[in-house]
């Protein structure tokens, strides 16, 4: 834990630096006055041997985009609404005259006033890896679509973007629930749900072809379908969101609670693919 917060302390401490740095122009006021051991009239020397502060953010904001970092804070109005921002760049030349240099604005990546490791960098969850978490789903055979949308919710909660994941974790579960119908090999309404996509009204007929079967608990199927109404509500409260505030919705989009999410989500998808399995008519050889 002690090297886990020396490494965020070092990490903010470079952004801190890199802040100054970046800004360290609005404080020269001549042309060779001397700033944090940087001489303005020596621009390349001092980018070569002491620091660029372009390369430092583009690094940084690098790092962020694979999301091996998150930011420690939230970000400014500013950074809010653009991805770059301006950074001062003083350039030197010589001329008949004499040697000047002029200062030119330049666009680097917008960066956040500090950094900590995403989740997930400093130990592997078996349940954020996408191959761990689709081990016991084989049976399924989801889709590239449906792989994807899991890829995506695993990389969103590394991320930090609790909504984006929750949302995600809906198309998956969803896309499980198309496929266990298929496999059940339906016919008449459950055929006409599936076949027009009325996914609420698939899963109601899904859920009572489970009910009653040999070795399928009683309760299950009305889990499943608890859990696939939460989904399907988190989906809607992200993509609507002009009606209130929920708080019994707005909990799920904390680490916490969304970290439970993914494992309930595995947890019900593992026991869907049993339930499934056991109402599956067995082929005669």
């Amino acid at each position: 834990m002690a090297k886990d917060h020396d490494l965020d302390l070092a990490i903010t401490s470079a952004l801190r630096r890199w802040h100054e740095a970046e800004h360290a122009a609005e404080d020269q006021v001549e042309d060779g006055e001397q700033h944090r051991g940087i001489l303005r009239e020596q621009p390349v020397r001092a980018r070569a041997g002491v620091f660029d502060p372009f390369r430092a953010i583009e690094a940084v904001a690098e790092l962020a985009a694979q999301g091996l970092i998150v930011p420690a804070c939230g970000p400014s109005t500013e950074q809010e609404f653009r991805n770059y921002e301006g950074v001062p760049e003083r350039i030197g030349f010589q001329h008949p005259g004499g040697v000047t240099s002029v200062l030119v604005p330049s666009w680097a990546p917008a960066v956040a006033e500090a950094y900590r490791l995403a989740h997930g960098a400093r130990r592997r969850h078996w349940y954020l890896e996408p191959n761990l978490f689709l081990e016991e789903l084989t049976d399924l055979d989801l889709d590239d679509r449906a792989r994807r949308a899991l890829r995506e919710a695993l990389k969103a909660y590394r991320r930090g973007l609790y909504l984006a994941c929750a949302s995600m974790l809906g198309v998956v579960f969803e896309a499980a629930w198309y496929r266990a119908a298929n496999s059940l090999r339906p016919t008449g309404s459950l055929a006409d749900a599936v076949q027009q996509e009325r996914t609420a009204r698939m899963q109601e007929l899904v859920a009572s072809r489970l009910r009653g079967v040999d070795g399928i608990p009683a309760t299950l199927p009305q889990e499943l379908l608890a859990h696939a109404a939460l989904l399907r509500e988190l989906r809607n409260y992200g993509v609507h969101p002009a009606g209130p505030v929920r708080d019994d919705l707005e909990r799920y989009l904390e680490e916490e609670a969304c970290g439970l999410l993914i494992l309930q989500t595995h947890h019900y998808l593992t026991r869907l693919v049993g339930a499934v399995e056991a109402a599956t008519p067995t082929q005669e050889p």
